[in-house]
């Protein structure tokens, strides 16, 4: 992929996802300001989740939050195992409550919950910037919650070839 550096050191974007009622898929667009005709692309190099983890939102065991970046808004569920399949699908990260003994039972979480892509060949995902999508999903809180995705990249510039390449490999194609 013949790829030329737009800049040396890294940049963020951060995506706040809100779901907009408990346990609703809820899309959040990351406006980039980069035109599909650009021929840009991202290496991703980490991704940050920070979590609403009150535990008045996670009152049962097998509550879950599940969170995604995306190159599309059109699924309808981000809860099921065809999602580990869509091509559209960056990243994604599940967040849960399990019980275990007691009630009196507890634990310390440290966020943010990290993916680092930097071992990868390239030094991370090579994505379209555009239109990127955070996307959040509860099932069985007790209220809508909110997350944080603070995603780390790299611009580069693509060939035509390339780049039209990248974008059809992100699109989901039916039979």
């Amino acid at each position: 992929m013949a790829q030329k550096k737009i800049a040396e050191f890294g940049n963020f974007a951060t995506i706040v996802c809100t779901e907009s009622a408990a346990n609703t898929l809820t899309y959040k667009k990351l406006e980039t300001g980069i035109d599909i005709m650009q021929k840009m692309a991202w290496i991703v190099s980490r991704i940050e989740y920070y979590v609403d983890c009150a535990s008045s939102k996670y009152n049962g065991t097998d509550d879950v939050l599940l969170l995604a970046l995306m190159t599309t808004n059109t699924r309808t569920t981000i809860a099921t195992n065809a999602t580990y399949t869509d091509p559209s699908v960056i990243d994604i990260m599940s967040f849960s409550r399990k019980d275990l003994g007691t009630a009196a039972t507890g634990l310390f979480i440290t966020m943010p919950f990290v993916k680092d892509f930097t071992a990868l060949p390239g030094g991370g995902l090579v994505i379209p910037p555009n239109p990127l999508y955070g996307a959040c999903q509860g099932a069985g809180l007790a209220s809508a919650t909110e997350s944080v995705l603070k995603v780390y990249y790299q611009a580069i510039e693509l060939a035509g070839d390339d780049y039209w390449a990248l974008v059809q490999a992100r699109r989901l194609l039916t039979a």
